[in-house]
């Protein structure tokens, strides 16, 4: 079972900004209520491979995804899969410059969820779209309130 949750954010900054800001996977914890903590567990540069365990809590669960970036195009996108246990995640962001020198950043996350968990597809696919409104709502947020420069 696969539940898909795709939001889109559109903000004044422009595209490197945001992209920098963004594809720096730590910064959940600032923007996403639902991310308690993100700690990059690698070092150097961003690149693919680099690694993070994102703690997330929803209600009074609350668990750690270990992420890896599988793909990154600095400055357009990035993905990164987190595999294990009943839940496969991959979290993709794509930064698009507006005319008007602003970004449109489409975010997508898809849940794999192994089989014994099908029937509870109705709820999970209802708390993740709540999750995907609530990113929404903080992304928008902290976007507007980063730094200028």
């Amino acid at each position: 079972m696969t539940i898909t949750i795709e939001r889109t954010v559109r903000t004044a900054r422009p595209v490197g900004e945001v992209a920098k800001y963004l594809s720096d996977f730590r910064t959940t914890a600032q923007w996403d209520p639902h991310t308690k903590s993100c700690k990059r567990t690698d070092s150097g540069p961003l690149r693919v491979g680099s690694e993070f365990d994102n703690t997330q809590s929803l209600g009074p669960l609350t668990t750690t995804l270990h992420y890896r970036v599988v793909s990154l195009d600095e400055g357009r996108s990035i993905s990164l899969r987190s595999e294990g246990g009943a839940v496969t995640a991959t979290d993709s962001m794509r930064f698009d410059e507006q005319p008007d020198g602003g970004t449109l950043v489409t975010y997508r996350a898809e849940f794999e969820f192994a089989a014994p968990l099908r029937p509870l597809e109705p709820v999970l696919r209802r708390l993740l779209e709540k999750v995907g409104d609530d990113g929404k709502a903080g992304m928008e947020r902290a976007l507007e309130q980063l730094p200028v420069g």
